[in-house]
This record gives structure tokens, sequence and C-alpha cells, in this order.
């Protein structure tokens, strides 16, 4: 096969959109919650730009322009006979708002969408038009402040869990509502769904009433409670019950230093497993950010019948911030997946993640970014074992 134009075509690009870095680079990527959770697909993400303060407004329109390529060296995630190719895509994002929603303002409504071009050098029949779109409302009383969101996600992406190249749709809606007892505390209730339809695979859904009572201990410690009773079902599966228990915190020191943490357990099957979540952001000089997040889920399979999988995880990042206006953030991420349920498969995997990115913001709305991603899963099931490489560039202009 002649590959050589390819690769002198995707190489200008490369050089085209890297040339405006001047030998600097990328800010700190972080891993999307697919790829933490077990998930892998181009990144198209850029650092995001600084804009100065503007003076709120009942309405305003906000646009961003994304233009990413990206080499890949197994666009299919194999376990053996790797597939390469460049990856091209442009997208626009376009987020309106009315009102405040980050003040006390009475209410707000917010309207994001972002559609993706997505073009391979090399296999074209795999072009696609991804779609994102999160709406958001809510209303605030004297004490009482609800909520609603509805999601909308649609893409073909790298799916660690399946093994392949898939395409995907993500619906979520949520109900969510808070009363402010006392000045110091506040109870919370929440009703959230959400179905992932795998073309192919089995498709999950999942359904959540939770609520937790919270309490400020002091100015900076935050403490609550909460119980939950959700329902989770896949395709060819019958739906199954949980209930969760969890305690939950909230650690605010100072503004260089900021810790929410919960844990507790899951019950559904009659199996006891424990779950947590946490996350730390540490600013120890003006110039440097450290970041850690972790956690430990279940979630249903879309691979196996009567399965679920409980995934941990964690992240870890450090931003560093030179001459003012240059970037680099290195990173690394690790994930355990356990199958477990009725049925007769068995499997574990394990994944761990290396990234390294450098940018710049050329202008207070213009900025370029290089990254670097290598990923590596092991599975008891050989042919879920894959390793994975990208490297690209990226620019963004804010209008």
């Amino acid at each position: 096969m002649h590959r050589q134009p390819i690769y002198y075509r995707a190489l200008a690009v490369l050089l085209t959109l890297g040339g405006s870095l001047h030998l600097p680079a990328y800010a700190g990527r972080e891993l999307s919650a697919d790829e933490v959770a077990g998930g892998i697909q181009p990144i198209n993400a850029v650092e995001p730009l600084v804009l100065p303060v503007q003076p709120q407004k009942k309405w305003r329109l906000d646009g961003t322009l994304s233009a990413t390529a990206v080499y890949n060296d197994n666009i299919f995630i194999s376990s053996s006979g790797k597939t390469d190719d460049f990856i091209f895509s442009i997208s626009p994002s376009f987020l309106l708002t009315l009102g405040a929603p980050n003040s006390e303002a009475a209410g707000y409504l917010t309207l994001h969408y972002a559609p993706a071009f997505v073009h391979y050098a090399e296999h074209s029949d795999l072009d696609a038009l991804n779609h994102a779109a999160l709406f958001t409302t809510g209303y605030r009383f004297s004490r009482l402040s609800v909520g609603m969101s509805l999601g909308y996600q649609k893409g073909r992406e790298a799916d660690a869990e399946v093994g392949t190249l898939v395409d995907r749709k993500n619906y979520s809606a949520a109900l969510t509502s808070r009363y402010q007892l006392t000045d110091r505390s506040s109870v919370d209730l929440s009703l959230s769904k959400s179905f992932s339809d795998y073309e192919g695979f089995l498709d999950v859904s999942d359904t959540v009433l939770q609520g937790h009572f919270n309490t400020k201990i002091t100015e900076a410690i935050t403490l609550g409670v909460g119980l939950a009773h959700g329902s989770a079902e896949a395709s060819g599966s019958s739906a199954r019950s949980y209930q969760q228990l969890t305690v939950r915190g909230a650690y605010t020191a100072t503004e260089r230093l900021v810790v929410t943490a919960n844990a507790g357990g899951d019950f559904r099957d009659g199996q006891f497993s424990p779950i947590f979540g946490l996350g730390a952001n540490y600013k120890p000089f003006d110039s440097t950010e450290v970041a850690f997040t972790g956690s430990r889920s279940i979630l249903p399979s879309a691979v196996f019948v009567d399965q679920d999988r409980a995934v941990t995880s964690f992240f870890a990042s450090v931003r560093q911030r030179f001459l003012q206006r240059y970037f680099l953030t290195p990173s690394v991420g690790y994930d355990q997946t356990e199958y477990r349920g009725s049925g007769d498969e068995s499997r574990s995997d394990s994944a761990l993640t290396f990234g390294l990115s450098a940018a710049t913001n050329l202008t207070e709305r213009w900025g370029v970014q290089v990254f670097y991603q290598y990923r590596r899963n092991t599975s008891t099931v050989e042919s879920f074992t894959f390793t994975n490489q990208q490297i690209g560039v990226s620019s963004s202009i804010s209008f």
C-alpha cells in the first residue's frame, strides 16, 4: 500500500497547526470519565482558555472552535494486528446561558451543544459526526433550590469494555433539590436515570433515587450521610435493584487546598461491595497545580448478560506554568475492572495510562497544545489485552 502521500499530508497539517507553538506547548489534559473507567478515545480537548471576567448579563452566548490532528497506532484497540491512522476533527461548541447558575439569583438556564466532525485519513468509512448536548435549568426560592438536567451524547469511540470501536448513544436525565434547614444544615433529594445504547452490544440503564443530610461542622468542613435505592438493567437481563449507604465530606483548608470524599457500601444480589470517591486539588505555588481523583463504582456490563463490573480508578496530574503563558502537564492513571454475576464468563482487566501535554495561550482567546498518551490494558481474556499510543496537536479559538 502506498501510504507516503497520506503521511506527508498529515505531517503538513501537524506542522501547520503546531508551527504556532514556538516549541512550547500543552497544558493539563485530564482523562475523561469514560477513559478512567475503562474506555479510550481520540484526544480532542485543548486547555481551557482563561477569559476576562465579563459583566453579568441576563443572557450570554459563548462559542469555541477546536481543530485536532491525532496519530493513533491502534484505532480498534486490538490485541494483535494493530491498525493505525491519522484522525482529524473539527468541533464547534456553543453555550447559551440565561440568568446566573453560580449565584444566588432566582432562576437560570443553560444549553450547551458541541458537534464534532471526525475524519480518518485511511479509513474514511469510519468517518463520523458526533454530538454532545446538555440542558440544565433551576430555580432558587428562599430555602428551596430545584433543578433539572437533560444530556445526550452520540459518538464512535474505542471502548475497552467491548474491545473495539463502537457506536454509542448516551441519554441522561436528573431532577435535583436542596432544602436549607438551617444556616448550617441541608437536605438533598435527587432522581436520575441514564441509558447507554451500544450498537451490537448490550444496552444498559441505571435509575437512582438518593437523599443526603448535610451539616457544616466548621467553616472549612462539611459532612453528609446519604441513602440511595437504584435499579440497573442490561438488555437480555432482568432488572436488579440495589441499595447504597454513603458518608461524604468536603474540606476547604485554604484557597490552595480543597478535598472532597465519600465512602460507603453497595448492596445488590446478596453481595456487599465497598464504593468510594475522592477528589483533591492542591496549589502549593501560584504556578503549580496538583490534582488527584479516585473512585470505585458498580456498573452493569454491556458485554456479559447478568453481570456487573466493579471499576476502581485513580488519576493524578501536575500542571506547571512557565513564563506566565506556557504549561506542562504530566499525568498517570490506573483502573481495575472486575466482572461478577450469575453468568459463566469470568474477566478481570487492569489498565495503566501515561500522558504528557504542553500548551500555551497565544492570545486571550486562542490556545494551542500538543499531547502524547500511552495506555496498556491487560485482561484475563487475551482478546481484550491491548496497547495504544496517541500523539497529536490541537488548536482552539473562543468567541
